[in-house]
């Protein structure tokens, strides 16, 4: 990781006509999402309605394209339904594929600056009103943007593990065949605070399939002798994995009394310099 000094003054250079992120599509009937955000690129970047737009594509793991593009006028305060648009409970009843992710694009004919949009995602539990929502995490890159596969490791979010939660994590994946591997490694390791050698490591073989994605959730992935040693625990994941695309992860603990999916995203291991050395005032 670039040092911050540096990695502010190289945003000031970014040029992007697109920006984008994806969130996951919970498989839960108690959940309605909903994608909420202010036309910020108005009163931010003066860029009129007639200039931008909004587009959400819904994608599965099987299907090798969009399920369902639809198109979105931005207005000054914008809160989609995406259940309702993309009538998810229909597909339920008619027992076809549900999505498993929705990527959200904001395209504009002005420069947008960041390739990442300030969007979130709210979700709703029907039963008992409860709210949780996340800022735009991971994305696909942009075709200006250079395609190199790095490893992220992920990390930083508060995990839960107990008769009632279990972590969860997102996986997407890239909108190009990997010619090499139609599997990915995901390797999840789970730390107890202040035990050092209390340290469990996993591995879970990833469909790359174009514009798939997975949640996958730490009880399906650890033993359950391991489940016992961190249920009720402080501890922490990391989840590693080559990709070409920004991987940042929507994840969070999901309740399985409530069936319901309280999210956060995750932020990338600091393995590296990750402050502003104090310098003149207003420097």
């Amino acid at each position: 990781m670039k040092d911050l000094k540096q990695a502010f003054s190289n945003r000031k250079k970014w040029h992007n006509n697109r920006s984008s992120t994806i969130f996951p599509c919970f498989p839960s009937e108690n959940t309605i999402h909903y994608l909420v955000f202010q036309d910020y690129w108005s009163w931010k970047s003066d860029i009129k309605s007639e200039h931008i737009t909004c587009i959400v594509r819904a994608f599965n793991s099987t299907e090798d394209a969009a399920l369902k593009t639809l198109e979105f006028t931005i207005n000054s305060h914008n809160c989609i339904n995406l259940n309702n648009e993309f009538k998810i409970s229909d597909w339920e009843d008619e027992n076809t594929s549900l999505p498993t992710s929705f990527e959200i694009e904001i395209i504009s004919t002005k420069n947008l600056g960041f390739p990442f949009p300030g969007v979130m995602l709210f979700c709703v539990n029907k039963n008992t009103n409860e709210i949780t929502c996340v800022h735009s995490g991971g994305r696909r890159l942009n075709s200006n943007e250079k395609k190199v596969k790095q490893y992220f490791t992920e990390s930083n979010w508060l995990a839960i593990e107990n008769q009632n939660f279990t972590p969860f994590f997102h996986v997407f994946n890239d909108s190009q065949d990997d010619t090499l591997n139609s599997k990915c490694i995901i390797e999840v390791s789970i730390h107890i605070s202040g035990k050092k050698k209390d340290t469990f490591t996993s591995f879970v073989n990833h469909n790359s399939k174009p514009f798939g994605s997975k949640i996958y959730y730490i009880r399906d992935i650890f033993s359950n002798s391991i489940l016992e040693k961190i249920n009720n625990q402080d501890f922490w994941i990391e989840v590693s994995l080559f990709s070409s695309t920004f991987h940042r992860m929507i994840v969070g603990n999901y309740n399985k009394e409530l069936d319901f999916h309280y999210v956060t995203h995750s932020f990338g291991k600091i393995q590296s310099k990750d402050y502003i050395e104090p310098n003149e005032i207003g420097d």
